[in-house]
């Protein structure tokens, strides 16, 4: 499909990968955009977002046996804030979203898939100059079913 629109696409019409992280320790979510300036975009939900130009690169979206989605992230020229934040993220239990969207810079109205994927991210790597990281879907193949277990008590029953 993405060749097809690589193919397709009339000329002068680009793509604009965007990637939001977030986790409940930051202030607000950082939002990239793979391009060279900032960009003003309306998100899914008609909230209108400034993403920050920043050079990531994302590998295509894998899937194994058990139905798990995994895409690399790798997030280059890496500023102190972003480091900080995501170091202290990742000292957490609670995941860390990361967000893909992806916008035509002639349509800033919304996304193009819709809902826009969304993925935890995994083994996290910090180094002086870039970040990488592994995203991947919740594991719902081996999810445990029933997802809640009730338990009574025998001496809540009663003899009829």
């Amino acid at each position: 499909m993405l060749a097809e629109f690589l193919a397709s696409a009339p000329v002068g019409v680009l793509e604009l990968r965007c990637v939001e992280i977030s986790h409940s320790s930051f202030g607000a979510p950082l939002r990239l955009v793979h391009d060279y300036q900032p960009v003003v975009v309306t998100l899914e939900n008609g909230a209108q977002a400034i993403f920050s130009a920043c050079a990531f690169r994302t590998g295509r979206p894998s899937v194994d046996e058990s139905g798990r989605i995994t895409r690399s992230l790798q997030i280059d020229a890496v500023d102190g804030a972003i480091t900080r934040a995501l170091l202290d993220a990742s000292q957490s239990d609670e995941p860390i979203l990361c967000t893909f969207r992806v916008y035509l810079n002639t349509d800033l109205s919304g996304p193009q898939f819709d809902p826009p994927e969304v993925l935890s991210l995994t083994s996290i790597s910090i180094n002086k100059t870039s970040i990488t990281a592994s995203a991947e879907n919740e594991d719902v193949i081996n999810k445990r079913f029933p997802n809640s277990i009730y338990l009574f008590r025998t001496d809540d029953c009663f003899d009829l």
